[in-house]
């Protein structure tokens, strides 16, 4: 690598990085929006029953103009994990002429159950001085909205990988 190259290859990434920033921070009343609808959905496991939640999230993935694969899984194997209802979401996209990698994201909706002692209502996605509160917010439900930005992000932007 040339002296002059590295310069131009940080400032690069810095731009590139720059623009993602941006457009993270001008999505954020959407992101907002989307992680408190999961949040006040109860996906307590157990008892385990989730198909809910997912059709809920593969329809929000849809409006984002995803395409958004279903598949139930099976009653004897739900029931075998001690569950009520389970469907896995499995969203594809070819970006530029698909020959690039694949990238695989992985994400769940079901939380333990809330437990005593909240302060606030655990499925009420409450914003208090900027921090939101319920189950998920930092672990499960922030995951999948991890998983609508990524793609959108990418799709929107035709990136090339």
């Amino acid at each position: 690598m040339s002296q002059t190259s590295a310069p131009t290859n940080r400032a690069s990434t810095a731009n590139s990085c720059q623009r993602l920033h941006d457009f993270i921070v001008s999505r954020q009343a959407e992101q907002i929006a989307f992680l408190a609808e999961l949040v006040g959905m109860p996906t307590d496991n157990p008892p385990g029953d989730c198909a809910r939640h997912a059709d809920v999230t593969a329809d929000l993935l849809e409006q984002l103009e995803l395409s958004v694969e279903r598949h139930p899984v099976p009653a004897d194997r739900v029931q075998a994990a001690g569950m009520r209802s389970a469907t896995n979401l499995v969203i594809r996209h070819t970006f530029g002429d698909g020959s690039g990698p694949t990238i695989a994201l992985n994400a769940h909706g079901d939380v333990v159950p809330p437990g005593a002692g909240w302060s606030r209502q655990p499925y009420g996605a409450e914003i208090v001085d900027n921090h939101m509160y319920g189950r998920g917010v930092a672990v499960s439900e922030t995951g999948l909205c991890h998983l609508r930005l990524c793609p959108a992000q990418l799709c929107r932007r035709r990136v090339a990988i």
